[in-house]
């Protein structure tokens, strides 16, 4: 396991949050 890779996983949660929201906002706003 590799400690440092925290911050890519951090990036890559902020990047799906991000995305999810686009796509609800998307539905939402249909």
């Amino acid at each position: 396991m590799i400690h440092n890779a925290w911050p890519f996983w951090f990036a890559f949660i902020v990047v799906f949050t991000v995305q999810c929201s686009k796509l609800i906002g998307a539905l939402f706003t249909r």
